[in-house]
Formats: structure tokens, sequence, C-alpha cells
């Protein structure tokens, strides 16, 4: 069974400019999803939109990228302490303070962004 994301589907349709109302999934299969086109659609788009379908990946790539951002984060910030308490610092070692800290900021950026998006892993 083909796999299909309405969500990814949709966006392909409208960028190409069809004019759908909407796409919906009966149940996950290409061969089952119904696109809503509106009056104004021509044939022509029909039959591109169909194409379009056809040709369809359902893998969410903005989404891999999102997780592969927070592995490479969760890397960088891996052993990552902070002594920034410390009443004695110089320059130098706040600078390096900085430097860790701006990991484990990336990190908690790269996480919430999959959050926000949803993690199709778990």
């Amino acid at each position: 069974m083909s796999q299909v994301n309405v969500t990814k589907l949709d966006g392909e349709l409208r960028t190409a400019g069809i004019p759908i109302d909407g796409v919906a999934d009966l149940d996950g299969a290409k061969a089952h999803v119904r696109i809503d086109f509106q009056p104004s659609a021509t044939a022509a788009q029909r039959t591109q939109a169909a194409q379009i379908l056809a040709t369809h990946d359902p893998t969410d790539t903005a989404q891999q990228a999102r997780l592969a951002a927070l592995v490479q984060a969760k890397t960088d910030a891996q052993g990552v302490t902070l002594d920034i308490a410390s009443p004695s610092l110089d320059l130098a070692t706040l600078a390096a303070e900085i430097v860790k800290l701006k990991k484990v900021v990336r990190l908690l950026i790269a996480q919430l962004d999959v959050v926000k998006h949803g993690d199709p892993s778990q």
C-alpha cells in the first residue's frame, strides 16, 4: 500500500497553483485520497493533481531535518557543564562558558522545534 502525507500533499498541490479546498485521507493509501477541487479547477489542473498524487513522497523531509538538528545539538551539548556562578571568572573563562551555554540553548531550541512539529518516531 502506498502511503500519503495529506499535509504535505495539500501543500504540493497548492504550490503547483491547483485550486483546491483540501485533501482528505480516507485510510492512508494513495488510492483512497480525496482531493476537493474548487469549481475553477480545469481538467488540466485535475490531471496535474493526479500526477502529483502519483509521484507523492510522504516523507516529511523538514521534520527529518529537525530531528537531525536535534541529534547534532544533543551531541554538541553532551557532557557540557557550566561554571558561570564562580566569582573569579576572567574574560577568557567567561567566553568559554558562553560557548558552552550556546550549545545548551541550541539543544533546547532544537528540542522545542521537534516537539512543536511532532516527532513521528514516537
